[in-house]
């Protein structure tokens, strides 16, 4: 008993530590600086390390879990910004974190999923609480903040972050960027199939909306579209739940629909709204007015980049040292850093992992991801991975369980 007690202690404390390396890696206030990454890292990791050795039932070690490892380890090695001993360390230390996850149990994979998911949300809802009361005017104790790294100056308040930037500051609660929160909960989201009356993923969902990210938009829409389809395809009949569903559906889009057209017309569209969401999604030049993710220059830079040998391999830490008239981000970027190679690699690890957790909501969430990819290209995030691992056992248990019900009623 007294074994067991340990077990579940140390097991507790690896969540814990697992969750703040998600936080990290999504750029928490509190854990920028090379300095704090690595500590965080490396607890981490000496937590996985005694936890694995002391509990052995917790793992289970097979090939469908040893293809997905070595192929991260070469994507994560390829990937290293330089070969120095400290970047060779880090990338040994979240291989070892990576490989933690990838080896334990369905069971505890989908304790980690939930524990990520509650502890996510916990954060976000004092966060938005604490957003709201400053949007109407209250006053909180803050300090103006620098990323080390990154050109982002912040107001800290502590349990959130405001630039002060347009007509509202969007919510990116304690993390970096809006749209790196919107990202996470767009996946945590579709980890939890949107179910909606629990708590914790209406407070995800709710964080999502205000961070007035475009591409998280679209990516919730996509997923929430893709646990609709896919849930619908095995009913057996059209019964009565299934038209409530489609009836749902139509006021939804009525709503929608009148919602846009309103908000459009509504001052003649100098309001919020229009101004933040509904005029980025206005085409442009063939493209939508809201997808800015490259600058002319670098644009200019990679339609000419992609005509040479470079493409293949990319130019890895050159790209560092050049300066462009806006922030990039997306898969241009990436593949200007590691080439069509370094996509490659990415690809192969990820669907490896849903080769071996075979499910229909999997292979969405592969495509999800990739989608994604296209506008925030930072598949080795250990936030993304850890999130993909831990909810494909999930996707199965929630098929399986939908077959049996099925079958129990075609009986």
């Amino acid at each position: 008993m007294k074994n067991t007690q340990i077990q579940n202690l140390l097991f507790n404390l690896c969540k814990f530590w697992i969750f703040i390396a998600l936080l990290q890696s999504l750029y928490a206030w509190f854990t920028w600086g090379q300095l704090t990454k690595s500590v965080i890292l490396v607890i981490t990791f000496l937590h996985c390390i005694i936890f694995a050795l002391s509990a052995s039932k917790y793992f289970t070690v097979r090939l469908a879990n040893l293809i997905p490892l070595f192929l991260f380890s070469i994507a994560e090695f390829y990937m290293m910004k330089s070969s120095g001993i400290l970047n060779i360390s880090r990338a040994v230390v979240q291989i070892v974190i990576v490989a933690f996850v990838l080896f334990l149990t369905d069971e505890y994979k989908i304790i980690l999923i939930r524990y990520i998911t509650i502890f996510f949300a916990m954060i976000l809802s004092i966060s938005l609480i604490g957003w709201i009361l400053f949007l109407l005017g209250l006053s909180f104790p803050h300090e103006v903040i620098k990323h080390p790294d990154f050109n982002y100056w912040y107001d800290n308040y502590y349990i959130f972050l405001a630039d002060n930037k347009g007509i509202v500051p969007r919510f990116c609660s304690i993390f970096l960027e809006p749209g790196h929160l919107g990202m996470i909960t767009a996946f945590l989201l579709y980890a939890n199939k949107f179910d909606l009356k629990r708590k914790a993923v209406l407070i995800i969902f709710v964080a999502t909306i205000f961070t007035f990210s475009l591409a998280a938009y679209v990516l919730t829409f996509i997923s929430a579209a893709s646990i609709i389809i896919i849930n619908s395809e095995r009913n057996v009949s059209f019964n009565i739940l299934s038209k409530r569903k489609i009836i749902y559906g139509i006021l939804f889009a009525i709503v929608v629909s009148a919602g846009v057209y309103g908000f459009s017309r509504y001052k003649s569209g100098d309001n919020v709204v229009n101004r933040v969401i509904l005029s980025r999604l206005k085409f442009k030049n063939g493209n939508i007015s809201g997808n800015d993710r490259f600058s002319p220059d670098f644009s200019a830079y990679f339609n000419s980049f992609k005509k040479t040998k470079k493409i293949v391999l990319g130019i890895g830490n050159e790209y560092l040292h050049m300066k462009w008239k806006k922030g990039n981000a997306g898969w241009k970027v990436f593949i200007v850093q590691y080439g069509v190679f370094g996509v490659f690699l990415v690809f192969i690890f990820y669907a490896s992992v849903v080769y071996f957790n075979k499910s229909n909501l999997a292979k969405m969430f592969l495509i999800i991801y990739t989608l994604c990819f296209l506008q925030a290209a930072y598949p080795l995030w250990l936030g993304e991975i850890f999130i993909f691992i831990t909810a494909l056992p999930l996707f199965i248990t929630h098929e399986n369980n939908r077959n049996h019900v099925i079958q129990a009623k075609s009986d």
